[in-house]
Parts: structure tokens; sequence; C-alpha cells
């Protein structure tokens, strides 16, 4: 406890208003609900037997089989069922039904938190790009802390 009787005058911080809060809440929901979607489609289709693998250069020819072969793997380690597609035409489409457990679902989620991760960083250096310089023009750090006088309160 100090014995000083001065007190320091609290400035106004420049907080970051609520709503730019919820905004980033809603951009990291709806990036990574578009990367889920996204890798369930691209593995359906490179996982699909319509797929053809001589389109692709010799070094990713290899990948289609290697994620069919992850997904089995990850289907039969993760067996809980949550859903038949033949239940859900609406949702899923009539063409090929199938069952829907958590270790289909686990190829694609692990798939999309990189790809979220990956266009989240993505974003967040666009807008510090377009945001533009945001330090205190009394940091230490920049080149107009100079011109400018800072109080210091000196020991004594």
């Amino acid at each position: 406890m100090s014995r000083s009787t001065v007190y320091k005058r609290e400035e106004k911080k420049n907080e970051l208003n609520p709503v730019w809060r919820g905004i980033g809440c809603l951009l990291i929901v709806f990036i990574f609900t578009i990367s889920y979607v996204g890798s369930w489609m691209a593995l359906d289709y490179l996982t699909g037997p319509d797929f053809d693998d001589s389109a692709l250069p010799r070094q990713l020819a290899v990948l289609p089989s290697a994620f069919r072969q992850l997904n089995n793997q990850m289907r039969d380690a993760l067996p809980w069922l949550l859903a038949r597609t033949d239940q859900l035409p609406w949702l899923f489409g009539t063409e090929r039904p199938r069952r829907i457990t958590v270790g289909t679902l686990a190829l694609p989620g692990l798939i999309a938190i990189v790809a979220s991760v990956f266009f989240y960083g993505l974003i967040t250096i666009a807008w510090g790009f377009v945001r533009g310089d945001t330090r205190s023009p009394l940091d230490v750090r920049t080149s107009t802390a100079v011109q400018q006088k800072r109080k210091i309160r000196r020991c004594r």
C-alpha cells in the first residue's frame, strides 16, 4: 500500500465498440461454417467414384486415395451413428443414401479447422493493412515521439 496522496487521473481509453466484437464473433462462426461445408464437399468430390485421378499431377494423384483411406479409418474408429441420409432427403438429397457417423464428420472437421485458421489469418492481415497505423502519437517507437514532450514524473 502506498502512502502517496497523488491520484492519477484515469484517461478514457479508446475501447473497441461492442458491435465490432459481435461482428468479429460472427465472422469466426461464418468462416468456420463455410470452411466445414467446403471441406465436406471437396472430400465428397475427391473420394467419390466419379473422380478422375489422371487429371492431377503425379505428386497429387495420391491425395484422393489417401483421403479415402483416412476417411474409412476414421469411420471405422468412430462408428457412432448420427443420422442416415435417407432420413433427411431435404438436406442431403436422395442420390446416394449413406450413414453419417462421428467418423465421417471428423476429417472434414480437421480440414475445416486448418482452413479457417488460414483464412482468418488472411482476413486479419488484410484488415491490418486497410486500417493503417493505430499507435498513439506518444508511443516511443514512432518518429513523432521525439517532437512531443512526455510528462515523466521522476523518482525522488
